[in-house]
C-alpha cells in the first residue's frame, strides 16, 4: 500500500509532533481532537515550530505555506475515512483507546492501518476492538517528536507482517529509526525509564537529597543530558504514575510500586512542564 494521507487523532504535544513530521515527510494530514479550539491550538504549535525553522534558515516561508495547505483540521472522526494510516495519540486509558479503535474500525477504509502511540498498554487488547487486528500496530513516538529519532514499533499478537513492514517504512520516511519490540508492558524504553524515575522520586521522598542535587548527580555521574526528575516533568508526572501503576498491575511485581510522592503530586496537579509546576517550578526556573 502506498501511503499518501494520514490522520492524527489527539493533538497534544505528541500528536502535534506527529502532525509536524508527517507533513514534512510529504503526507497530507487530517488532525482531529474533541473540540476545534484544541485543534486550532495544536495547529498554531506546529506552525510556530516551522516559523522558528524559517528564522534559523532551515525552512523557507514558501515551504511553511505549502505545509499549511497539507493539513486539514476537524473534530469529526468521519473525516478520517479516506486516510491510509491513522495515528491515535490520546492519553493512556485502555478503555478510551478501545472505544476509539472500535469507531475507527467502522469508519476507516478496509485497507487502512491503525497505529496507537500508546507508551505501555497492550496493542492486542486495543487491536481486537477495531475488528481488524491484523492492521493495528503500536508506533510509540518520543517527545519532542521532531527531534527524537526512535519509534518503538510494536506488533500485537494478531498484527500482520505486511502491517509491520508498512510501519517500518513510515518510520524511515519520517526520518526516524524503528525498533521492533515484542509486546510487553512498557515495551523497552518505559520499562527501563519509569522505574528509574520512580526510584529518583523515592530518594526525594526519603530526603536523601533535593531534586536539583539528585538530577545533578545523575547528569555528572552518568553523562546523561537530563536528570530523572526533570525528565519526569517533561514526560508528565501523571503519565509516569499511570505507567508505574500499570506495570504493578500487569507484572505483579512490587518493584514497580509508585512512590507516594508521585501520587501526591498528581493529586495536587503538579504534572510537570504542562502545568508549569512539577518537581521544578517552570514559572521562574529553566531545566
Amino acid at each position: 500500500m502506498t501511503v499518501k494521507n494520514v490522520g492524527v487523532l489527539g493533538t497534544g504535544v505528541i500528536g502535534a509532533g506527529i502532525v509536524q513530521v508527517c507533513v514534512e515527510a510529504g503526507y497530507t494530514v487530517v488532525m482531529i481532537d474533541v473540540d476545534q479550539n484544541t485543534v486550532n491550538k495544536a495547529f498554531k504549535v506546529v506552525n510556530k515550530m516551522w516559523k522558528k525553522a524559517v528564522g534559523k534558515g532551515v525552512r523557507t516561508n514558501d515551504e511553511v505555506n505549502r505545509f499549511n495547505t497539507m493539513i486539514t483540521t476537524s473534530t469529526e472522526l468521519a473525516d478520517l475515512k479516506d486516510c491510509d494510516v491513522v495515528f491515535e495519540a490520546v492519553h493512556e486509558d485502555l478503555k478510551l483507546k478501545q472505544q476509539i479503535f472500535q469507531q475507527l474500525g467502522g469508519i476507516c477504509k478496509p485497507e487502512a492501518i491503525l497505529a496507537s502511540n500508546t507508551s505501555a498498554l497492550s496493542i492486542t487488547e486495543i487491536a481486537v476492538s477495531s475488528g481488524r487486528p491484523e492492521q493495528v500496530i503500536g508506533m510509540h513516538f518520543f517527545n519532542p517528536v521532531s527531534m527524537m529519532k526512535l519509534i518503538e514499533v510494536v506488533p500485537g499478537a494478531l498484527t500482520a507482517p505486511a502491517t509491520v513492514t508498512i510501519a517500518e517504512e513510515l518510520a524511515w520516511t519520517m526520518g526516524k529509526e524503528p525498533v521492533i519490540v515484542k509486546e510487553t508492558p512498557g515495551f523497552i524504553v518505559n520499562r527501563l525509564i519509569v522505574p528509574y524515575i520512580n526510584e529518583a522520586s523515592l530518594l526525594l521522598e526519603e530526603g536523601v537529597a533535593s531534586a536539583e542535587q539528585i538530577d545533578k548527580a545523575i547528569k555528572l555521574g552518568t553523562n546523561m543530558p537530563m536528570g530523572p526528575l526533570a525528565l519526569a516533568d517533561l514526560i508528565g508526572v501523571d503519565v509516569v504514575l499511570h505507567v508505574a501503576e500499570y506495570f504493578l498491575q500487569e507484572l505483579d511485581d512490587q518493584r514497580y510500586r509508585p512512590s507516594n510522592l508521585l501520587k501526591t503530586m498528581v493529586e495536587e496537579g503538579k504534572l510537570g512542564r504542562k502545568t508549569n509546576k512539577g518537581f521544578y517550578d517552570y514559572g521562574y526556573m529553566l531545566y
